[in-house]
């Protein structure tokens, strides 16, 4: 589990948020529908919604969920945005997505089918 000391140390590393801005902008096109599994504060989250994601599933076990809902209504983007606070193994979407995951040491952008 990350602090909000990590999320910030993360998030002010401009070469990885510019990786991943460059790589989620080249797999996210308009009207997508993407997963992030572990979104922490949703900066992904709100990367896909800027690359023209039509809905955007945000999921984190644990309470910064809710710091990400606030985060998206403060850049606009919160009507395209769902937030689950929940364990990711246990979830259950009806539709397909691009699925975003990350970790402090790598990355992955891939497609992914989110069925029921």
């Amino acid at each position: 589990m990350y602090s909000l000391r990590d999320y910030g140390e993360m998030i002010a590393d401009g070469e990885r948020l510019g990786a991943y801005t460059k790589a989620i902008a080249g797999v996210v096109r308009p009207g997508d529908t993407v997963l992030e599994i572990g979104c922490g504060p949703g900066v992904l989250a709100l990367l896909a919604c800027q690359a023209g994601a039509r809905k955007v599933y945000a999921v984190d076990s644990q309470e910064i969920v809710h710091f990400a809902r606030e985060l998206a209504a403060a850049n606009g983007f919160a009507e395209r945005m769902e937030f689950i606070q929940s364990d990711s193994r246990r979830l259950q979407l009806l539709s397909r997505c691009h699925s975003l995951g990350h970790s402090r040491r790598a990355s992955h952008f891939r497609s992914c089918h989110c069925l029921n």
